[in-house]
């Protein structure tokens, strides 16, 4: 299970990424790494998560000891994706697969991406800086006094 061993936990924007978000994305995983984070909780309900997950599995070959868990809003919730293949690319990799629920609701994704707060010494948003979900989670991070990082794509 990923709880000890967490560095930092990431949520990314839900919806479409403007152009270049994903040499942004692996630029600041690069960033994170040289300040010493290794292990990422990653919830990965959208592509900017995804894309994260996908910079830190390249930044590995550099970082051997980099890794990554991987939270699910439910089992079956990547099956329901256009691009599940890309998902499961990322979870054959992964140390450890985590279920935020035992069956879909609603709110699945958002339950999913509220239980990164806590873990780490940090959680990491990637949005466009106008997604109002995302602001309200790093609010709610930074009140639970962790530390806050923002990728703005």
């Amino acid at each position: 299970m990923y709880y000890n061993a967490v560095s930092c936990g990431v949520s990314g924007q839900i919806g479409t990424l403007s152009a270049g978000a994903k040499e942004k994305i692996h630029t600041a995983a690069g960033e994170l790494f040289k300040v010493g984070l290794r292990r990422f909780l990653i919830a990965i309900t959208g592509e900017a998560a995804l894309l994260f997950a996908e910079a830190v599995l390249t930044i590995r070959e550099q970082y051997p000891d980099a890794g990554i868990d991987v939270l699910i809003p439910f089992d079956g919730w990547i099956d329901n994706q256009s691009d599940s293949a890309r998902y499961n690319r990322v979870i054959a990799q992964a140390e450890s697969v985590n279920y935020s629920c035992a069956e879909e609701y609603e709110d699945s994704t958002d339950i999913c991406n509220t239980q990164l707060i806590g873990f780490g010494r940090c959680t990491v948003f990637i949005h466009n800086g106008e997604d109002e979900t995302m602001r309200e989670l790093a609010e709610e991070t930074r009140d639970a006094d962790q530390e806050v990082k923002e990728i703005i794509i």
